[in-house]
C-alpha cells in the first residue's frame, strides 16, 4: 500500500485515504489505448490507471494557494505546538533517538511520542526491500488522535470500504481508517513506501481518482445520505511516508447519474484540484512534514481539513434540522388542505343528503296524494260498478213478461 487519502465527505460517506499497489507489468501491457466499455474497468480502486481516470472524464488541476481548497483557520483555533515537534530539522529527527543525544531530552512528552513516529518513518522510507506498514500507518493514527478526531462527535473506525458503479461493472475500494460523524463518514487509507509510486498510475494518484469517484458515488446512492441524489464536493488529503498533499474536487448530480448508463457524455467531467503543484520537483508528492518550515504549513491545514469537517456536518445538520422543519410544515399544510378539502366535500355531501331527503319528503308526499287519488278512484269504480249493477237489476225487471192470471168461472 503506497499513499495515505484522506476524503471529505459531504454525506454519508465522505474523502478517504488511497491505498497503492504497485501494477503488474503484465497487466500493463495488455491494456488498449482507450477503453471501449465499462467492463475493461479494475475491480480494484488499487488497480486503476491513468487510462481509466480518462475513461471517466476526471481530470487534475494544480493550485498555487491553499485558500483555494480549505478557508483560513479563524483567529480563535487554537493549534497544538507539540506537532511542530520542538521545530526539529530531518536531521535531528533522524539522530534524536540516539542513545544520549540532548535533542530528544528538550522535547516534552508529546514531542517525543511524535518524534519517535517520525523517526521510525524516516528510517523506513530508507529501506530498500522491507518496508514496514505499520510504521505509517502508527504515523497517521497518531495524528488523528492529537487532532481529536477519534473522540466526539468524531468516531474512528478500522478497515471501511465502499464502491462505485458505471452501468453494471462496479469498482470496490478497502481502507484502512474511516472517521464518522453521523451519517458522515471520512476515509483514511495510505501507502508505506514512496518507491512503490509509478509514473503509470500518476504516482498514486489514480488510485485517487477512483476513490473520490467512490466517495461521491456511495454519497450520492446512500438512502442515508443527506446529500443522497444531489451534487458532491469532497476533499481529500494523501499521504506518501512524509509527505502531504491535499485534494478537492466537485462531482455534478449529472455526472453521478450519467454513470448509470455508462462512462459519461464528454460535456460531464470532474476536475481535482490538487495542493501543493506537482510540477515543482520537490512538490511532486507533496509537503514533506520531515521539513521544519513545510511542517508548519502541514499542521495549518491538518487544522483547516478538520474545520471543514465540522462544517459540513454542521451544515448537514442544519440542513437535515432545515427539512424536517420544511417536511413538518408541509405535511400540516397537505393536512390543513386535506382538512379543508374534506370540510369542503362533506358540507356539499350534506348538501346532497337534504337534498335526497327533501326528495324523499316530496316523494312521500306524492306518494301520499297519489293513495287518496287511488283510494278516490277505487270507490269512484265501486260506485260505477253499484250504479252499474242497479241499472242492470232494472233492466231486467222490465224485460219479464206478466204472468196470465187464472180466469175463474163461477157455477150457477
Amino acid at each position: 500500500m503506497n499513499s495515505r487519502l484522506f476524503y471529505i465527505f459531504k454525506r454519508k460517506f465522505p474523502p478517504i485515504i488511497a491505498s497503492y499497489k504497485a501494477k503488474s507489468l503484465k497487466y500493463l501491457k495488455h491494456l488498449p489505448s482507450k477503453l471501449k466499455s465499462p467492463e475493461q474497468l479494475p475491480g480494484s480502486a488499487s488497480l486503476f490507471l491513468l487510462i481509466h481516470g480518462k475513461a471517466l472524464n476526471i481530470h487534475y488541476k494544480n493550485i498555487n494557494s491553499a485558500n483555494e481548497i480549505f478557508e483560513p483557520l479563524s483567529e480563535n483555533i487554537q493549534i497544538n505546538n507539540d506537532l511542530f515537534v520542538g521545530n526539529l530539522t530531518r536531521e535531528e529527527l533522524l539522530v534524536a533517538l540516539v542513545p544520549g543525544n540532548p535533542i530528544y531530552n528538550k522535547l516534552n512528552d508529546n514531542e517525543q511520542s511524535l518524534a519517535v513516529y517520525l523517526n521510525n518513518v524516516i528510517l523506513n522510507e530508507q529501506l530498500s526491500e522491507v518496508a514496514r506498514e505499520t510504521f505509517t500507518d502508527s504515523l497517521i493514527c497518531y495524528l488523528l488522535t492529537e487532532l481529536r478526531l477519534n473522540k466526539r462527535p468524531f468516531t474512528l473506525i478500522l478497515q471501511p470500504d465502499f464502491s462505485f458503479s458505471v452501468f453494471d461493472k462496479n469498482v470496490f475500494a478497502k481502507v484502512k481508517f474511516g472517521i464518522q460523524k453521523e451519517n458522515t463518514m471520512i476515509f483514511i487509507d495510505e501507502d508505506k513506501h514512496i518507491r512503490n509510486l509509478k509514473p503509470s498510475t500518476e504516482y498514486g494518484e489514480s488510485q485517487i481518482t477512483a476513490e473520490i469517484l467512490a466517495c461521491a458515488f456511495t454519497n450520492f446512492n446512500n438512502a442515508d445520505s443527506p446529500t443522497k441524489g444531489k451534487s458532491q464536493m469532497l476533499y481529500a488529503m494523501r499521504v506518501i511516508g512524509m509527505r502531504f498533499a491535499f485534494y478537492k474536487a466537485f462531482l455534478s448530480r449529472d455526472y453521478l447519474r450519467s454513470l448509470r448508463k455508462g462512462f459519461p457524455p464528454h460535456n460531464l467531467s470532474v476536475t481535482i484540484s490538487r495542493f501543493p503543484s506537482n510540477d515543482i520537483e520537490e512538490m511532486l508528492h507533496g509537503h514533506d512534514y520531515a521539513d521544519m518550515n513545510q511542517r508548519f504549513l502541514i499542521v495549518d491545514l491538518l487544522y483547516r481539513l478538520k474545520e471543514s469537517l465540522l462544517k459540513i456536518f454542521t451544515s448537514l445538520r442544519k440542513l437535515n434540522t432545515k427539512l424536517t422543519v420544511e417536511i413538518s410544515e408541509l405535511k400540516y399544510a397537505e393536512l390543513e388542505t386535506k382538512n379543508i378539502e374534506v370540510n369542503v366535500e362533506n358540507a356539499k355531501l350534506k348538501q346532497t343528503l337534504k337534498d335526497y331527503e327533501a326528495k324523499f319528503v316530496n316523494l312521500e308526499h306524492k306518494d301520499e296524494e297519489k293513495a287518496i287519488h287511488i283510494a278516490k278512484l277505487d270507490d269512484e269504480i265501486k260506485e260505477i260498478k253499484q250504479s252499474s249493477t242497479n241499472t242492470s237489476s232494472i233492466e231486467n225487471s222490465d224485460n219479464t213478461p206478466e204472468q196470465c192470471q187464472p180466469i175463474r168461472t163461477e157455477t150457477r
